[in-house]
Parts: structure tokens; C-alpha cells; sequence
């Protein structure tokens, strides 16, 4: 999943839940969860326990397989688009990506 590999340091239950509270919108969720990256250290008590040991990310090596895990995302029950999933995955990153500096 993006989200897993965008975010190896935090937990499964965790992405999950915010992939609920944000009505399974993949551009809220990933904000979210930028957002909770960035802050983590900065709180006396954050919001999840980061993994000891990141999980390895899958590097999805060509456009097909990333197509293939966009449209597993995207037949979900409240009929999110592909085209719309394929956008939203595109903007996230880019404002990550501000957000470094890089």
C-alpha cells in the first residue's frame, strides 16, 4: 500500500484509522499522517508508538505494479475513482516533497 511505504515508521492501526476518520480519502489520510510524522517528537504524548524497526518498503519497481495497487485502492465501497485516487497520490507527494525542501 502507498501509505505503508510513504510511511514505514508508522504503525498499520494507525494508518488505518486515519484512513477512516478521513472518509477514506487518500489525500486527507496522507496530510494526516505527514502531519503526524512531522509532530511526533514534538508532543509528550503523540498519537501512535513508531515502530522499532521501519517496515522495508516495497519499492514498487514499475509504473504496472503501482497502477495494479492504485486499482486494488480504488474498487472500495464508497467508489472512489481511479482517476481521482491516481491525482490524489500525485498531489500528496508533491506537497510532501515542498514540505522537505526537496
Amino acid at each position: 500500500m502507498v501509505l505503508m511505504d510513504d510511511f514505514p515508521d508508522i504503525p498499520v492501526p494507525f494508518i488505518t484509522i486515519k484512513f477512516s476518520e478521513n472518509e477514506w480519502h487518500f489525500f486527507k489520510t496522507y496530510q494526516s499522517l505527514e502531519s503526524a510524522d512531522r509532530e511526533w517528537g514534538a508532543t509528550k504524548k503523540p498519537p501512535y508508538q513508531r515502530l522499532k524497526r521501519p517496515r522495508k518498503q516495497s519499492h514498487l519497481s514499475t509504473a504496472v505494479e503501482l497502477n495494479q495497487q492504485i486499482d486494488d485502492m480504488a474498487h472500495n465501497p464508497n467508489g472512489y475513482g481511479i482517476a481521482e485516487l491516481k491525482q490524489e497520490i500525485a498531489v500528496a507527494r508533491r506537497e510532501r516533497k515542498k514540505e522537505d525542501g526537496t
